[in-house]
Order: C-alpha cells, then sequence, then structure tokens
C-alpha cells in the first residue's frame, strides 16, 4: 500500500491521461514528481499564495551564472519537498537564458531518487 500519491506528469510536465484516465504514481516516483512541480512554480503563479515558488523571471533567467544564494533556494525547495530525507548531490546549470536544469540525488523515505529537471520558459 502506497503511503504517498500524487498526480503523475507527462514529460513536458502536463498531467498524464494515458489509457484515458488521469495517472498517479506513488512513494519514490511520487516524490520526483512533487519536486518537477515545486521546481516549475514561478513566484506570483500560484494565486492563494504570490510569495510561493522561484523568481525565475527577477533572479534567474538572463543572468549568465547562479549565485551561491540562488543555488540555496533551490536546495530549500527540494529539501522542503514532501517525502525528502537528505540530498546526496544537487547542481543547477543554465544552459539558456530561458532554461535551466537541475539534477537531484536524494534519499526519500520511500527510496532514493535520481532526477533531472528541466525547466523551460517559454
Amino acid at each position: 500500500m502506497a503511503t504517498y500519491e500524487t498526480l503523475k506528469l507527462t514529460a513536458a510536465g502536463d498531467l498524464d491521461f494515458s489509457n484515458g484516465t488521469i495517472q498517479t504514481v506513488e512513494d519514490g516516483d511520487a516524490v520526483g514528481s512533487q519536486l518537477r512541480v515545486d521546481f516549475n512554480l514561478c513566484k506570483g503563479d500560484y494565486f492563494l499564495n504570490l510569495l510561493e515558488g522561484i523568481d525565475y523571471f527577477g533572479e534567474v533567467f538572463g543572468k549568465k551564472k547562479i549565485d551561491n544564494q540562488l543555488i540555496d533556494e533551490f536546495k530549500l525547495t527540494a529539501i522542503n519537498a514532501t517525502g525528502i530525507k537528505a540530498l546526496k548531490e544537487f547542481t543547477v546549470e543554465l544552459p539558456t537564458d530561458r532554461g535551466l536544469t537541475v539534477d537531484i540525488k536524494a534519499h526519500t523515505e520511500f527510496s532514493d531518487i535520481d532526477e533531472t529537471i528541466q525547466i523551460e520558459i517559454a
């Protein structure tokens, strides 16, 4: 029996409606799915809490490199995700002005996860 379940996302970040029904993921996969949601939430997008999310437009995109303060913000987002116990490895790269890549290896309540999250703002 799953102890943590959430909605499954496609590679593009959309809800997965394969087979005509909404799909869910459990435990370690659910933690990875939640990380994708957390890292794709731009500050100001969530109408119930405009401070929730990462300030991509003000602090991230358009810069040539990410400073330690921003890396700490990304790490805090990961550590605060449901189920994350500890980060093993964590890197953030800015390959373009309008996108970034977050690589996370973490220990969760359920299993170890290895996620690569691509964030692209069009």
